[in-house]
């Protein structure tokens, strides 16, 4: 799936569980989040993406309650404006 385009819809809670070597880390295009896009916990994950867009949805990775336990990275390899 690298470098494709991902929408995910309002409906969704999706939980991100991708744990895979760093030399094996899926590079998406334009991830848009309009449900929920959650980290699964206990587990150490990198999300790479060329741009990440949080529209009407949320992205999360731990919360006050359930605290993140686990290594956590994301990295945008899109264009910068500067």
């Amino acid at each position: 799936m690298n470098g494709e385009d991902v929408i995910i819809d309002s409906t969704w809670n999706m939980i991100y569980d991708l744990a895979v070597d760093e030399s094996e880390v899926l590079i998406y295009g334009n991830l848009e989040i309009n449900g929920k896009l959650s980290f699964q916990n206990e587990t150490d994950l990198h999300l790479k993406a060329n741009n990440i867009f949080v529209r009407y949805g949320s992205l999360e990775i731990g919360n006050e309650t359930n605290p993140f336990n686990g290594s956590a990275k994301i990295t945008l390899t899109g264009e910068s404006d500067n």
